[in-house]
């Protein structure tokens, strides 16, 4: 990327493309996942909203697709940062 900032959103977008119900479930079978999608909606300006609306989260789907992209670039050590979560071991 040249030292710019890097697209998440644009990566996680491509992630398993045309699969949004999929990803709503996903949201809605964590408990964790529903109370940030609830957030991103009635707080939009809150930096955990922030975080993930940089991430491509627009819609349930979106946000399902982005924090599954997330997980599984942390899980195969592929993540470029910007979370303090550790990468899987």
């Amino acid at each position: 990327m040249g030292g710019g900032k890097y697209d998440y959103a644009g990566q996680y977008e491509k992630y398993l493309p045309e699969q949004d119900t999929q990803f709503e479930s996903y949201v809605d079978k964590y408990p964790d996942l529903t109370s940030a999608w609830a957030r991103i909606q009635d707080n939009p300006d809150h930096p955990d909203s922030q975080y993930w609306i940089n991430r491509g989260a627009t819609s349930k789907s979106a946000f399902g697709r982005a924090h599954a992209a997330e997980d599984q670039a942390l899980s195969t050590g592929s993540y470029h940062g910007g979370t303090d979560v550790d990468p899987y071991t």
